[in-house]
């Protein structure tokens, strides 16, 4: 393989691995799993917030990097 696709393999495990804790905030933002910080289940907005951002700021970069696999690898 080349160097090029490992960094995109890279990249592409990095931006699964954000939206997975954009998810993450999310659901202790709502309160369904427990706080690291508290170690109580709350419902706090900043991390309903903050998941949100995360989610609205990697899905483009998602698309994007796997836009260029199809591209690289069907075409």
């Amino acid at each position: 393989m080349r160097s090029t696709t490992v960094g995109m393999i890279f990249l592409l495990i990095i931006i699964v691995y954000f939206l997975i804790l954009s998810l993450k905030l999310i659901f202790i933002g709502m309160g369904k799993i427990e706080n690291p910080n508290t170690k109580k289940i709350d419902k706090n907005g900043k991390f309903i917030l903050r998941g949100i951002i995360g989610l609205v700021v990697t899905t483009p970069f998602l698309c994007y990097i796997i836009f260029i696999f199809i591209q690289v690898f069907l075409i």
